[in-house]
C-alpha cells in the first residue's frame, strides 16, 4: 500500500525483479498484474509480517524463486490515533508487532540471502514521527523511534560487511494508511484524511527521493522539505524544536 506500491513501480521500471510480501491478497495480486507489462521476475507472498515463521517461509519462496536477492524495502505501518490512556495496551501490541517487529522479522529472515552479494542494502522505513514524539501518537512514535534504534544497530554491526542500512523518516504522505489505522475517535479519522489530502506528499515522490537516497547509501534520509528542516533544527537546537513543538502542539494533525 501506499509507498510500497510506489516503490514497487518505480523499481520494476529500472529493471529490477520483485518479490512483493503484504497481508492483503487480493492487492497483491493486482499489483503484480498490473507490473508484469514490464518483463520483470515477479512473485506474490501473502504474508502476515507480525508472525515470524510465515516471514521465514516467505524468505524460503523467495530465494527459490529468486537466485539473487539485493534488496530489502521495510515499509508496512499502521497507526493508533489517541490520547494515551485513549489506546489499550492491546493497541500497542498491534503497533508494535507491525511496524517494529514486522521490521526486525524481515531483517532477521532475509538478511542471511542479502550477505550472499557483493554488495545489498537494506531500507527501514521509520518516520518524522521518529524525531521528536507527538501527541495523540504515543504507541506509533514508540514503534517507529524503535525502527530507528534497530537500524542504528544493525547499521553498526554491518560496518565492515557489503551489506548497508538506510533509515528513512518520510513525512506526511498522501496514503490510505489512515484506512487501516485506527482513531479513539471517528472524526480524528476524517481529521487526518482532510490532512493528508491538503499536505500530504505523493508516493511517487517520496518514492524517488528514497531510492535517490539509497543510491548515495545515505545511513538516514529525510523525506518532505518539513521533515528535512526539523531534523536540522532539533540536530543543532534541539531545546527550540521542543519548545515549537510544544506551543504549537494543539495544530499538530492528529
Amino acid at each position: 500500500h501506499g509507498l510500497g506500491r510506489a516503490l514497487a513501480r518505480q523499481l520494476v521500471r529500472e529493471g529490477c525483479h520483485l518479490a512483493l510480501l503484504d497481508c492483503d491478497g487480493e492487492s497483491l495480486h493486482r499489483l503484480q498484474q498490473e507490473l508484469q507489462a514490464f518483463g520483470r521476475r515477479l512473485s506474490v507472498h501473502e504474508v502476515d509480517i507480525g508472525e515470524p515463521l510465515q516471514v521465514a517461509a516467505a524468505a524460503r519462496a523467495v530465494s527459490a524463486l529468486h537466485p539473487e536477492v539485493h534488496l530489502l524495502f521495510n515499509c508496512a505501518a499502521v497507526s493508533f490515533t489517541g490520547l494515551f490512556l485513549e489506546h489499550t495496551l492491546e493497541d500497542f501490541e498491534w503497533v508494535t508487532r507491525i511496524d517494529y517487529l514486522g521490521t526486525v522479522n524481515c531483517c532477521h529472515a532475509f538478511l542471511p540471502l542479502l550477505q550472499q552479494q557483493p554488495e545489498a542494502h537494506v531500507v527501514n522505513v521509520s518516520s518524522g514521527a521518529a524525531l521528536q514524539g507527538l501527541p495523540r501518537r504515543s504507541a506509533y512514535c514508540g514503534a517507529k523511534f524503535a525502527v530507528r534504534g534497530f537500524s542504528e544497530a544493525l547499521r553498526m554491526e554491518l560496518l565492515d560487511s557489503g551489506v548497508g542500512v538506510s533509515c528513512v523518516f518520510p513525512g506526511a504522505l498522501r496514503t490510505e494508511m489512515y484506512t487501516r489505522s485506527r482513531h479513539a475517535r471517528p472524526e480524528w479519522q476524517e481529521e487526518e484524511r482532510r490532512y493528508l489530502e491538503r499536505r500530504g506528499l505523493p508516493p511517487v515522490e517520496a518514492a524517488r527521493a528514497l531510492l535517490q537516497g539509497v543510491r548515495r547509501k545515505r545511513a538516514e534520509i529525510f523525506i518532505g522539505r518539513e521533515v528535512r528542516l526539523a531534523a536540522r533544527i532539533k540536530g543543532c537546537f534541539p531545546g527550540l524544536f521542543r519548545a515549537i513543538l510544544g506551543r504549537f502542539r494543539h495544530r499538530l494533525p492528529v
